[in-house]
């Protein structure tokens, strides 16, 4: 799969995209002040197909942010 994230400066995701890797580009729409950053959700512990309900999912998008180093993946915010 690929994720694309789109976050703010400071790496609060506002919304996560999953798409098949070798599928046509997401379109990804954002407001000023906000990127999209493709990123590997491997060591976050994300499994995007556990999920029950829609506010469960946005909980647990609530527990991480984006980090950019050499390369883009989600992580868990800190103390959480």
């Amino acid at each position: 799969m690929r994720h694309i994230a789109v976050h703010d400066r400071h790496g609060t995701v506002i919304t996560l995209i999953a798409g098949p890797r070798d599928g046509p580009p997401a379109p990804v729409t954002h407001l000023p002040g906000h990127e999209a950053t493709e990123v590997d959700v491997g060591k976050s512990g994300l499994d995007l197909s556990s999920f029950e309900s829609e506010e469960s999912a946005i909980e647990a998008l609530g527990t991480l942010r984006v980090e950019l180093e050499r390369k883009a993946r989600l992580v868990r915010r800190d103390g959480e």
